[in-house]
């Protein structure tokens, strides 16, 4: 039995050694293989923000997205929905951290404290029939300043008051 299990030891060692050998020299000695990293977390150069309404449903109105181009950063607009023929501002806030709070047995809420950014976002406009497709380039600006950023969509109300009517979150688009 010893001399059994000496034995598979010895085999099962000189299999190992081979495998190791043929996969480091063996192969196709021809054959250059390269290594290209093709992503780093500080070349991040496309954006995209899920946009939703601000009401008890949230309901999907569309994407806003930051591509970045020789020219400058693109933004492109497509949301649906909005109020005919009004002008919308967009803000950017940094999202210092979020908070879970338990308001009920069964209700919990985020907070999120979050601080204006200085950066300044150019003003849409909603066709006749609360379409926006646009599309804008911005200069001083690149996706790593906007990743991580929350956007929040606001109009002015008859009354001559700002308010909020949608947000999203600017992640990295990944493609793959």
């Amino acid at each position: 039995m010893k001399r059994n299990f000496k034995r598979i030891c010895i085999l099962s060692s000189a299999l190992a050694l081979a495998t190791v050998i043929g996969g480091c020299g063996g192969g196709d000695r021809g054959r250059n293989v390269e290594y290209v990293q093709t992503h780093q977390q500080d070349e991040i150069t496309r954006l995209r923000a899920v946009m939703f309404q601000n009401n008890a449903d949230e309901d999907r109105i569309g994407t806003i997205k930051f591509g970045e181009k020789d020219s400058g950063l693109q933004m492109s607009v497509d949301l649906s929905g909005a109020m005919p023929d009004m002008e919308y501002k967009i803000y950017a806030y940094d999202i210092k951290g979020c908070d879970i709070k338990q308001i009920g047995i069964d209700q919990t809420i985020i907070i999120c404290v979050k601080a204006k950014k200085d950066i300044s976002l150019p003003i849409i406009r909603s066709d006749g029939k609360g379409n926006i497709n646009s599309t804008y380039m911005i200069t001083g600006l690149t996706a790593a300043d906007l990743n991580n950023t929350k956007l929040v969509l606001a109009r002015t109300n008859a009354k001559g008051d700002e308010i909020e009517v949608g947000f999203g979150a600017l992640r990295e688009r990944v493609l793959f």
